[in-house]
C-alpha cells in the first residue's frame, strides 16, 4: 500500500494507475490503522512485481486477484481490438483455458493470433461475432493455436470456403461451431479438420444432399448438427438398402431437426449410418403429418435399428420391441398383398418402401391373418372395446370396457385401480391380440393407447 499526495486524492477504488512503468488497479482507499493519512491499496498488473495480500498489522484491508489462476475469462463489450504487449499476457494470466472474445473490435486472425500465443493452455475459444479477415498465409499461424480443440465462429458472416482456407491454423480442433452464418453450399474439405468430432452447422442455409456428403469426409466425425437448416432428403447412394454405408464411419449424433424432411425414405437411409445411435429429427414434415408425436416416433425407432436416443429421449429396449411391432403391424396388409407370404418373399417395390421389414419378421415371426389391420383402422379407432384380464389372479372374472383410444395409459391404470378396488399397488400393463399368441408390454405411462397399435377385441392384462 501506499500513502496518497494530493495528486492522488481524486482516484477512486478502481481506477487505473501507474507508477515507475508498472500498471495496476486501485482496490483499496482509506484509513490503515496505526498510520496517518489517505492509502491507496494497489493490486499490480506484473505478478513478478509481488502481489500484497491487502492486510495490515493483521487487519485485512482489500484481497488481489491472483490472474495467473485464471481458468476461463470472458471480456462481455469492452470492445478488444488488439493484443496486449509482447508478453503481458503471458505474464499476466497463462493459465488460461478458456477465453470468450464476443462482438469485439478485432478485425484479423492476426490480431487473434497475437492474443493466443501467449495463451499455451488454451483449449476453448469463442469469436463470435466478429469479422475477422483471412490471413494471408493461415497456417504460419497454427503455433497460436496448437491446443485449441473446441472453436466457435457464431455468427461471424465467415463462409465455407473460408473456414477450410482457415482450418490449417487449427491442428488439432475437436469441435467446430458456426452457426447462423448463412451457409448455403459446402464443399469436400481436402486434408483440413481431420481431428474434428464435432460440428455444429445449425441455423444455416443448407439444402442440398451433396453438401452433407462432401462432410463425410471428416474422418473422426460423431456429432453432427444440421438443425434448422433446409434440406429436402437424405441418402447415401454407394449401397443399397440393407447395406452400411462407408460414409460417416464414426458418427454417432445426427441433428436434423427444423428441416424440410418430407419422406420417410430418407430416415430409412439412416438405418446405412454404421455407427448412428442418437437422432433427433422433430419438426419435419414427414414427422408432422403423422396423427400424434408418440406415433411418428415409433415408425423412427422401427426404421433406424441402431438407435439409442431419439430426440434426446432413451429408447428402451422394451419401446424399441414395441415400436417394431406396431409397425409390422402397420403395414402388414401392404406386407401381404406384395408377396409377403409367398417363397419369394414381397416385392422389391414394397423392400424399397420398408427396407427393415422383413428383418423384422424374422425377429416377430409374420403377422397372423387377425394382426393384419390397415394402418388408418389402427390408428382412428375412437373407441377401444377391451377385455380385462387378471392372470396373477384366475378368480377375478373377465370384465368388458370401452376406453377412448386417446387415453393415456396413467388414467387407463387409475381408472383399473378405482375398477379393481386396488388400492396402493403399482399396475403393469400389456396386451395380447385376439389371437391370443403374443403378449406386448405396454412401457412409458404418458403413452395413449393408441400408441401401442392395441385394436377393438384385444385383452389388456392387468398385474400388480
Amino acid at each position: 500500500m501506499a500513502e496518497v499526495n494530493n495528486e492522488m486524492a481524486m482516484v477512486e477504488v478502481g481506477a487505473r494507475v501507474v507508477c515507475r512503468n508498472e500498471h495496476g488497479t486501485v482496490r483499496f482507499k482509506g484509513q490503515v490503522l496505526q498510520t496517518k493519512g489517505l492509502w491507496l491499496g494497489v493490486e499490480w498488473d506484473n505478478p513478478e512485481r509481488g502481489l500484497h495480500d491487502g492486510s495490515h498489522e493483521g487487519k485485512q484491508y482489500f484481497k488481489c486477484t491472483q490472474f495467473e489462476k485464471l481458468l476461463r475469462v470472458s471480456f462481455p463489450e469492452h470492445y478488444v481490438s488488439s493484443a496486449d504487449p509482447e508478453g503481458e499476457i503471458r505474464a499476466t494470466c497463462p493459465n488460461i483455458k478458456e477465453l470468450c472474445l464476443t462482438k469485439q473490435l478485432l478485425s484479423t486472425w492476426d490480431d487473434v493470433a497475437k492474443i493466443t500465443i501467449e495463451l499455451s493452455h488454451l483449449h476453448h475459444l469463442n469469436l463470435s461475432e466478429n469479422r475477422l479477415r483471412v490471413p494471408d498465409n493461415p497456417s504460419v499461424l497454427a503455433n497460436a493455436f496448437s491446443n485449441l480443440r473446441l472453436l466457435i465462429l457464431n455468427k461471424c458472416a465467415i463462409s465455407w470456403p473460408q473456414i477450410l482456407q482457415c482450418a490449417s491454423m487449427w491442428p488439432v480442433l475437436e469441435e467446430l461451431n458456426i452457426h447462423c452464418n448463412g451457409i448455403s453450399t459446402l464443399s469436400r474439405p481436402e486434408g483440413v479438420l481431420l481431428t474434428l468430432k464435432r460440428l455444429m452447422l445449425e441455423d444455416n442455409n443448407l439444402t442440398s444432399n451433396d453438401d452433407l456428403l462432401h462432410l463425410s469426409h471428416l474422418p473422426c466425425l460423431e456429432v453432427l448438427n444440421l438443425d434448422n437448416n433446409r434440406l429436402t432428403d437424405i441418402m447415401f447412394p454407394d449401397v443399397v438398402a440393407g447395406q452400411k454405408t462407408s460414409m460417416f464411419k464414426q458418427l454417432k449424433q445426427l441433428i436434423i431437426s427444423n428441416n424440410l424432411i418430407s419422406n420417410w425414405k430418407s430416415v430409412d437411409e439412416l438405418e446405412k449410418l454404421p455407427c448412428l445411435t442418437e437422432l433427433k429429427i422433430t419438426f419435419n414434415p414427414v414427422i408432422e403429418k403423422e396423427q400424434d408425436s408418440g406415433t411418428a416416433q415409433q415408425m423412427v425407432v422401427a426404421r433406424v435399428g441402431g438407435l439409442q436416443t431419439l430426440n434426446f429421449m432413451p429408447v428402451s429396449k422394451k419401446e424399441r420391441s414395441q415400436a417394431e411391432w406396431v409397425y409390422v403391424r402397420r403395414f402388414g396388409v401392404e406386407w401381404q398383398k406384395a408377396g409377403g407370404r409367398e417363397e419369394k418373399g414381397p416385392s422389391e417395390e414394397f423392400l424399397q418402401l420398408h427396407p427393415r421389414y422383413q428383418q423384422l419378421i424374422e425377429k416377430f415371426g409374420a403377422p397372423e391373418e387377425s394382426e393384419l389391420q390397415p394402418s388408418t383402422h389402427i390408428m382412428k379407432v375412437d373407441l377401444l372395446p377391451l377385455n380385462i384380464l387378471c392372470p396373477d389372479h384366475p378368480k377375478r372374472k373377465p370384465i368388458k370396457k370401452t376406453f377412448p383410444s386417446a387415453m393415456s395409459l396413467h388414467k387407463v391404470k387409475s381408472f383399473l385401480a378405482h375398477l379393481l378396488k386396488i388400492k396402493g399397488c403399482e399396475l403393469n400393463l400389456s396386451y395380447m391380440t385376439q389371437e391370443g399368441s403374443r403378449e406386448y408390454h405396454m412401457p412409458n405411462d404418458v403413452n395413449p393407447l393408441h400408441f401401442y397399435a392395441i385394436a377393438p377385441g384385444d385383452s389388456l392384462l392387468v398385474r400388480w
